[in-house]
């Protein structure tokens, strides 16, 4: 037999195969279809919620509940912890406000929407006393006499169906002066201390109003007697967590919220004369 290189040569006729341990077909792994783009964006969906605009995805069709729901949880900044925000603001103020500045936000609620939500729930509840606000107002009229008592009543009556409006007033009025005084914090710093602070000691002025109706108390007197106690201790609490215990931190909060009660004052103050020369009457022949 010839050799081949070495071998044996055998004819290509000689050789047999076992065709059987062959494969028939040949599988070919079946390509990744498209990722679903966002309605929104078009941008390719990865995870729940898009990576570009951060919008929600939600399969099938729209329907009331989730109407509702968009609005409650992004609209108003709820995807946070509503019940953590009140709870961390109640024991520790300086520290959660700390977190939120720091970037630890997704955690809690938005600092304006809090705001906007103390003021909504004290604005619906606030109607079960308000027969007793006006009577107490009348009945000390803290001085005033004719016209500028009655002014003096609707001014303060005002303030009471628009508690978000006078706390954000009050905001604007004690962030720059906390800006100016801490150096270290930026308004937008300071912004987000008064805010969160000016909406949960809403809350708590709701709560002392709601706890004195359930005992039977007047609540205005409740609020009048109390307040301004719970407002200063609450205030000073959160702003040693926050900007620091040291004395003169104490003293310079101090002294940016003596300035914030003093702009919000004047600012009654020419409310209170306009209504009463609005409300005052025309003299003949003039």
């Amino acid at each position: 037999m010839p050799l081949v290189h070495g071998g044996p040569f055998i004819p290509l006729s000689h050789i047999t195969m076992d065709t059987h341990l062959l494969p028939t077909r040949v599988h070919v792994p079946a390509l990744h279809t498209a990722p679903e783009a966002c309605a929104n964006c078009e941008a390719p969906r990865m995870g729940e919620y898009c990576h570009a605009c951060g919008q929600h995805f939600l399969d099938g069709r729209l329907t009331i509940r989730r109407l509702v729901r968009d609005f409650v949880v992004r609209k108003l900044g709820l995807e946070g912890g509503l019940l953590r925000t009140i709870v961390d603001l109640t024991i520790r103020p300086g520290r959660m406000i700390q977190d939120y500045v720091s970037g630890r936000r997704q955690r809690y609620t938005n600092p304006v929407a809090y705001l906007l939500l103390a003021a909504g729930a004290y604005v619906v509840l606030s109607k079960a006393w308000q027969d007793a606000m006006v009577a107490g107002l009348r009945a000390e009229n803290v001085g005033w006499e004719g016209d500028q008592g009655e002014a003096f009543v609707q001014v303060q009556l005002f303030t009471d169906a628009h508690p978000a409006l006078m706390t954000l007033v009050l905001c604007l009025f004690l962030a720059p002066p906390l800006r100016l005084l801490f150096r270290r914090s930026t308004v937008a710093e300071a912004a987000v201390f008064s805010l969160y602070v000016s909406g949960h000691l809403l809350l708590l002025q709701l709560a002392i109003s709601v706890g004195a109706l359930l005992l039977g108390k007047d609540v205005y007197q409740a609020i009048t007697g109390r307040l301004m106690g719970v407002l200063t201790i609450g205030m000073l609490f959160a702003a040693g967590r926050f900007y620091g215990t040291r004395f003169s931190s104490f003293l310079k909060f101090g002294l940016a919220l003596s300035c914030a009660m003093i702009g919000l004052f004047v600012l009654m103050l020419f409310a209170v004369l306009v209504v009463s020369a609005a409300n005052a009457p025309a003299v003949p022949g003039t």
